[in-house]
């Protein structure tokens, strides 16, 4: 197993634990890595919000279209304004005609005023 490898599998290991700095330092290792696939899981599936935020940055910061579905899901089943704007931001950064289109369908039917992206 190369040290990238291992890396990985000791960031998807971090995301697991209890512990909140080992689960931002195994985004922080993914987001380095690019692994565009396991900053999806961890958007859909962390149970900690701040997490779920952590990789919709990453993402975003990724430019990672392959993430603009798991993305819009996401805005969609929050109702935190804080990781709706990271999601919409990520959506802006990844910048696809399909990322720009949801979020100007968001815009149209947000129920909150805090984000205006224009």
């Amino acid at each position: 197993m190369s040290n990238t490898e291992s890396s990985l599998q000791m960031a998807l290991a971090d995301l697991r634990r209890p512990d909140l700095p080992a689960r931002r330092r195994a985004i922080e290792t993914l987001l380095a890595a690019e692994a565009v696939d396991e900053l999806i899981d961890a958007l859909r599936e962390n149970e900690h919000w701040f997490i779920r935020m952590a990789a919709a940055q990453a993402l975003g910061q990724l430019r990672a279209a392959a993430a603009v579905s798991a993305l819009i899901e996401a805005l969609y089943a929050t109702h935190d304004e804080w990781m709706q704007f990271d999601i919409v931001l990520a959506l802006l950064q990844i910048g696809t005609p399909d990322a720009l289109a949801a979020v100007q369908v968001w815009k149209q039917t947000a129920k909150n005023s805090i984000l205006i992206v224009d």
